[in-house]
């Protein structure tokens, strides 16, 4: 199953994160990358900011598949599969030179790249390396135009709310947080899995 794995173009969507895709799709864009990381860890096949792209990729493609309903033990599962067969091909091996090549040049137009965007089934998030932008992360609401995002303060980033000078100023804020030792595994919106609503996590876990 896995030996086609890496003999795709894994990763040519580090210089342009692709649109959501269906489970099926980003499963084996997810695999390809577990694949190729598993490679790296064994021949360090990559530079630190390489790695980085590589990883921040993996996350992606395994929120999209959470939200998708997939399990973590499945995930784990196939993980350690792919991750063991990839070990198996060797440094040398054909497959493993060429999509490493693959992900260097992908990563040389990624990092030339100053603005990026990152669709999400409700939203967008909009990235900016540009030390410019007052923004290096941010999302914003289509109704209310709040902002959410990693907001640039002098050589620092913080989390920060914009909200629209309009109607009567706040005077707090709630900021609800999971507790992992309560539940590890991320909250997707819902008990029951993930749901087209947003909805914050029981008092009882958070």
């Amino acid at each position: 199953m896995l030996g086609r794995a890496l003999t795709f173009a894994v990763l040519t969507s580090l210089a342009a994160p692709a649109a959501l895709a269906d489970s099926t799709g980003v499963q084996r864009t997810w695999l390809e990358r577990i694949a190729i990381s598993a490679a790296d860890k064994s021949c360090n096949l990559f530079s630190e900011g390489e790695r980085l792209a590589l990883q921040s990729g993996i996350y992606q493609a395994q929120g999209e598949l959470l939200r998708a309903n997939k399990t973590p033990a499945e995930m784990q599962q196939l993980e350690a599969e792919v991750s063991a067969h990839a070990r198996s091909l060797g440094c040398a091996h054909p497959s493993v030179v060429e999509v490493a090549a693959t992900i260097r040049s992908s990563y040389r137009q990624f990092a030339k790249t100053s603005y990026l965007e990152y669709p999400t089934p409700r939203s967008t998030w909009a990235a900016s390396r540009s030390g410019h932008d007052k923004w290096a992360v941010a999302q914003t609401d289509a109704k209310t135009n709040v902002v959410f995002g990693l907001r640039r303060v002098k050589d620092d980033f913080k989390l920060s709310v914009s909200m629209p000078a309009k109607g009567a100023q706040p005077q707090t804020v709630q900021l609800v947080m999971r507790d992992v030792d309560k539940m590890p595994e991320a909250w997707l919106g819902s008990i029951a899995g993930a749901t087209k609503e947003l909805s914050p996590p029981p008092r009882s876990i958070s």
